[in-house]
């Protein structure tokens, strides 16, 4: 015979489950409305791609648009960019969506990879960070544009993924 998931455990334990497995706690206790999310990552703008494009930090703390990703990141504190230009294709295309660590890593940690970098002029550019000619100073690599001399970096987070048109759901 078929046993109700209530009778298995009470509300307060569905709520706390619900929480850590990402289901309604009423999914749990009567499988009605699920929605299964594995990870939400917040959006927090657009990347350049060599051009300028302006990246939108109204919300610093909780991204102006959440995405669905088909898998949990490797790393905590993710966000994410919608990237816009070509000068990383075939690489990164644009109106892709780019996963980065936002824990404020150390740009020498970041030499030649993949990076989302905000510079001190205030553009967000996703690039390959190589040390620059002079200290402080960082050369920024793409794929079909000239590279980005002595660029001063304000922050830089490295890239963990790069998820194509229709393989993530807008949440908002």
């Amino acid at each position: 015979s078929d046993v109700c998931s209530s009778d298995l455990f009470d509300i307060s334990d569905a709520k706390k489950y619900g929480k850590r497995f990402k289901v309604s706690a009423a999914w749990l206790l009567t499988g009605e409305d699920f929605k299964h999310k594995l990870h939400s990552v917040p959006v927090y703008g657009y990347c350049g791609l060599g051009e300028v494009i302006e990246f939108i930090a109204e919300a610093p703390t909780s991204g102006f648009d959440e995405i669905d990703l088909p898998f949990a990141p490797s790393v905590p504190n993710c966000g994410a960019v919608i990237c816009r230009g070509d000068s990383m294709r075939p690489r990164v295309n644009n109106g892709e969506i780019v996963i980065y660590h936002r824990d404020g890593q150390s740009t020498s940690d970041l030499v030649d990879k993949e990076a989302i970098i905000g510079l001190d002029d205030g553009r967000v550019l996703l690039k390959t960070i190589k040390p620059g000619a002079t200290p402080a100073t960082w050369t920024l690599v793409s794929h079909n544009f000239d590279p980005i001399l002595e660029a001063r970096i304000e922050w830089a987070g490295e890239v963990i993924a790069v998820i194509r048109p229709g393989r993530w759901q807008d949440l908002s």
